[in-house]
Parts: structure tokens; C-alpha cells; sequence
């Protein structure tokens, strides 16, 4: 089976969601061949930039703004995207065409809206599956040559539905992670190995794709309880915050344990009790395979409100909003440690560890059905469907 999965690097979660189905389907699918294929830059490199540089500057300079669109594009009569992606679709043709795959994965809702215009114009006939990396559905995933979504949860599903998808079309699998997330380890030995204190409580602090300025006033004030607790501060490729917080390691009145950026993040994730971050997709989704309690901050306007919201509902995490305390957050769960114990076992209740082996007889099925098939799936009245989303791009 030649797999082609196209992402974006608008954020981190679209790539690694589309390395671990790399890897995953490399492993388990016999004679399998599988390319990832950043689709923005396969359009050319004025376009990616303009495009991740914008959402990078929206999302850490301008949370307002980007909240504003993500709620404007939302609307059923607001047809940017599939207009825009439409635009540049053709650009996708020769990586498809060069590689000849059986089914196409999309992890970014411009790159299933161009691949969507490639099949209703009838340039390729390829099945399509729609890959979500958040916990609340956006109108800009849909489009009609769509074959199946991939969604985390049932009530993503039951969004899904009141967009007017196809029940039969939506699939709660999940968001696909790498699989050393479910690993179930050792806490005692992790801790050994990672050089970290075993009777004490550890807390682990992740800034988020582009760091997050704030972080210094969460450790100033965790830094104030008098509770006996370790911490590990991860920040990523942020050298301006590795090296702030390394000059105040001298002066730190807990253990603490600073580190750059890591390929080893389920390990520190399965070693803590507590992790405080941003409410990113797949930053969550690894949190919630590691069964670990969350203090979620600085929600992004749109998607990672969404995130939030779900953690909360199923009592995962705690939200953190602006002008709430994190040290009297984190104070109340260390002091009552029930209270942990509850959303912790919420999140083992949250199960995603299937999702790529899921994917393979999904996949094995929509290639053994016929073309006329999909060919009536893609008609006109499966199309208003979609809010009203008719391929007038």
C-alpha cells in the first residue's frame, strides 16, 4: 500500500501527527510505502512562509485576531479557505502524480480542502481521509471528496453531524501519536533515570511550539508554595528561555531540572504528576496517553479554547484564566491529592491508543470499494450536506 500523507507546518501537531502515522504504518502494514509531504511548500516558498509566518505572528502576537478569524471562517457562508486552497490546488498534482498512491491522509484542513478539489474536478480518484488534531471540529476540515474523518472524540462526532457530514463518514479514533506514548513504564525507575528526586511530587512546565512569555510569572509563583515538589521545565528550541531560566537556577528555592528541546518527552510526561501547558492538540493528546492530570494556559482564541473546554468536561485538566492564580491552581491539587488521583483516572478513561491500528482496515476498506461508489458519495446532494458547501471553488 503506497500511503501519501500531506501536513503543513502551521504548528507543530500537523507534522507529528503525520510522522507518527509514518512510522506506525511503515511497521505494521507489510510492503508499505508511505511519504509525508508538506503541502504548503510543495505550492512554493513564498506561500509557506507568508502563510506559517502569519499564524505564528496571529497566535503569539495577536491571540485576538486569530481568535476573530477562527470564529469568522466558522460561518457556513464564509468560503475563504476551500476559495483560496482551490487557487492553489493544482501545485499538489505533481507530488501525487510522481508518487501514484493508493490513499491520501491529509493532517491540515488547507491540505484536505486542495486534494478535496483535485477529486471533484476529477484530476485524481484517490480515497481521502481527513485527519483532525484538535478536540473541537472547524467548518475548514470539511469538503466534499472526503472520504472519512478521523476525529478524537464522540462529541467531535456529534459536531461533525450538525455540520451535516455523513455519520457513517466519521470515525472517533483519536488523534495519532507515537506509539512510546502508551508505553506503560516505570515511574520510579523513570525518575532514576532522568536524575529526578523519588519522594517528592514532580511537576513538569512545557512552553508550547513558540514559547510562551508569561512562563516566568507561573514559575515565580510556583516557586512561592511551601509544598515539597520538583520541577522540570522544558522549553523547546526557545534559547531566549533556556537561557533566562538558566541564570536563575542559582537562586531557585525548589529542584528543578531545566531542559531544551528533547526527543524523550513521554519519558518526563511519565515521570510527573502534573504537567502546566499551553492546550495544544497533540501536546494533550500525549499528555492524555501518559495518564497525566494537566493546568492548561494561554488558550489560543479558536482550537485550543476548544481543547480546553474538552479537558475540562471530562475533568482532565484545570483551565487556567487570565488573572487566575497558578500557584493557588496547583497549591489546591498538591493539597489535595484525591483530586489528582480523579483526573488522573479520567484520563487513563480516555483511550486513543488504537487509532493507527484502526486506520489500517479503514484504509484496506475504502480501496476495495468501487469507484462508482465514491463517485455517487460525491454528488450534489452529498454535497449540500456540508453546510452548504458546494464546489464552487
Amino acid at each position: 500500500m503506497k500511503i501519501l500523507i500531506f501536513t503543513a507546518a502551521t504548528g507543530g501537531g500537523h507534522r507529528r501527527t503525520s510522522q507518527a502515522m509514518e512510522v506506525y504504518f511503515s511497521q505494521h502494514i507489510p510492503n508499505a510505502q508511505v511519504r509525508v509531504v508538506d503541502c504548503l511548500r510543495e505550492i512554493n516558498y513564498l506561500v509557506d512562509k507568508t502563510v506559517c509566518g502569519s499564524y505564528e505572528f496571529m497566535a503569539t502576537k495577536a491571540p485576538k485576531m486569530y481568535g476573530a478569524l477562527y470564529n469568522n471562517t466558522q460561518k457556513p457562508k464564509v468560503d475563504v479557505v476551500p476559495t483560496l486552497t482551490a487557487v492553489c490546488s493544482r501545485r499538489m498534482l505533481p507530488s501525487i502524480r510522481q508518487f501514484g498512491p493508493d490513499i491520501i491522509i491529509t493532517t491540515h484542513p488547507f491540505a484536505g480542502q486542495m486534494v478535496s478539489h483535485l477529486k471533484e474536478k476529477g484530476k485524481i480518484g484517490q480515497p481521502l481521509i481527513s485527519i483532525m488534531t484538535d478536540y473541537g471540529p472547524h467548518r475548514a476540515y470539511l469538503a466534499a471528496g472526503i472520504d472519512a474523518y478521523i476525529v478524537p472524540s464522540q462529541e467531535c462526532k456529534k459536531a461533525l453531524i450538525e455540520l451535516e457530514v455523513f455519520p457513517e463518514k466519521i470515525y472517533p479514533f483519536g488523534i495519532p501519536i507515537f506509539d512510546t506514548f502508551f508505553e506503560k513504564r516505570d515511574q520510579v525507575a523513570l525518575r532514576k533515570e532522568l536524575e529526578l528526586k523519588l519522594d517528592i511530587p514532580v511537576i513538569l512546565v512545557m512552553a508550547g511550539s513558540f514559547g510562551v512569555t508569561n512562563i516566568m510569572g507561573i514559575y515565580r509563583e510556583l516557586e512561592q508554595l511551601e509544598q515539597d515538589f520538583q520541577l522540570v521545565i522544558i522549553t523547546g528550541r526557545n534559547k531566549k528561555l533556556y537561557d533566562t531560566f538558566e541564570k536563575l537556577l542559582p537562586e531557585a528555592k525548589k529542584p528543578w531540572k531545566l531542559v531544551f528541546f528533547t526527543t524523550e518527552v513521554e519519558k518526563y510526561m511519565q515521570a510527573s504528576d502534573l504537567l502546566i501547558t499551553k492546550p495544544g492538540g497533540l501536546t494533550i493528546s500525549e499528555s492524555l496517553a501518559c495518564n497525566l492530570p494537566m493546568v492548561v494556559f494561554d488558550s489560543i482564541p479558536g482550537q485550543e479554547e476548544d481543547n480546553a473546554e474538552f479537558l475540562v468536561r471530562r475533568g482532565m485538566a484545570v483551565r487556567m484564566r487570565k488573572g487566575d492564580s497558578c500557584g493557588e491552581i496547583v497549591n489546591s491539587l498538591l493539597t489535595h491529592p484525591e483530586l489528582l488521583a480523579d483526573m488522573k483516572a479520567a484520563c487513563q478513561d480516555y483511550d486513543a491508543s488504537q487509532v493507527c491500528a484502526n486506520m489500517i482496515p479503514l484504509m484496506q476498506n475504502l480501496l476495495q470499494r468501487q469507484p462508482a461508489e465514491f463517485g455517487r458519495q460525491h454528488s450534489s446532494r452529498h454535497r449540500r450536506r456540508f453546510g452548504r458547501r458546494k464546489a464552487r471553488a
